[in-house]
């Protein structure tokens, strides 16, 4: 089958996409394992998941784009564009990824920070009123109806003293 000049160069583009897309994952990869220590087994199983993961995707590929016929300048590309990606670019992508993660953690303690400053004087303010209320006789007369809804038996419960 003799294929054009044009398809071939979309193959070889596809293929070179194909390697920096599958470098980009294997990053992924990474950063999760910066995040969530692994041991020496766990690693070597996700990383023939990853490599089998990326040769269902290159066989995909060449199923879909070419019939499945495998030539060899489009393994080539995946192999070049996923070496060169993982020599130039890899460490500046795991780097940013670090940073977004770190940057987003601090975020989130902010935000609970935040959360904690306008939680505290509310229960504060509900726990006086639940105060004020014990000593009133309609509450103590609902309450001690809900009790048993409320406070399991033979639990401690600083409620139980009504």
């Amino acid at each position: 089958m003799i294929l054009s000049i044009s398809f071939e160069l979309k193959m070889l583009s596809i293929a070179l996409l194909n390697g920096l897309i599958l470098g980009i994952l294997y990053d992924f990869l990474k950063v999760f394992r910066i995040y969530f220590v692994h041991n020496k087994i766990l690693i070597n199983i996700e990383d023939c998941i990853f490599w089998i993961f990326m040769a269902i995707s290159i066989f995909l590929l060449l199923l879909y784009q070419n019939d499945g016929q495998i030539r060899l300048f489009y393994l080539i590309g995946i192999f070049f564009s996923f070496t060169i990606y993982t020599l130039l670019f890899s460490k500046l992508f795991i780097n940013i990824c670090i940073k977004i993660i770190t940057f987003l953690n601090k975020l989130l303690k902010i935000i609970i920070f935040s959360l904690n400053l306008v939680l505290k004087p509310i229960l504060f303010i509900l726990k006086f009123i639940k105060n004020v209320l014990q000593n009133n006789k309609f509450y103590v007369k609902i309450y001690s109806k809900l009790k048993f809804y409320f406070i399991k038996k033979g639990g401690n419960s600083s409620d139980e003293k009504v």
